[in-house]
C-alpha cells in the first residue's frame, strides 16, 4: 500500500500509466489525514522498476500533498 499523510483536494495514484486508486478529501480537516491506496495489483512485476506518479487536483483553500508518503507492506496500517 502507498499511504499519504494527507492531499487536498483528489489524489489519484498511477503504477506505469495505470490508475492504481482515488482519495477525495471530504472537507479540510480531511486533507490532513493520512490514506492508503493498494498499488500492488498495479505492479508489472515483469519490470526491474515501477514508475509512480501521483496526480492531486486542487478545488481551492489548502491544497497539494501535505505529509510524507511511504509504502507499507500487507498487514500494516497507516498510521
Amino acid at each position: 500500500r502507498l499511504v499519504v499523510g494527507g492531499v487536498g483536494d483528489l489524489c489519484s495514484v498511477y503504477i506505469n500509466g495505470r490508475l492504481a486508486g482515488e482519495h477525495a478529501a471530504r472537507n479540510e480537516a480531511d486533507k490532513r489525514t493520512p490514506f492508503a491506496i493498494r498499488v500492488d495489483p498495479a505492479i508489472d512485476w515483469t519490470l526491474p522498476s515501477q514508475t509512480l506518479t501521483i496526480r492531486v487536483e486542487n478545488d481551492g483553500g489548502l491544497g497539494g500533498i501535505h505529509g510524507r508518503i511511504w509504502v507499507v507492506s500487507s498487514g500494516a496500517d497507516a498510521r
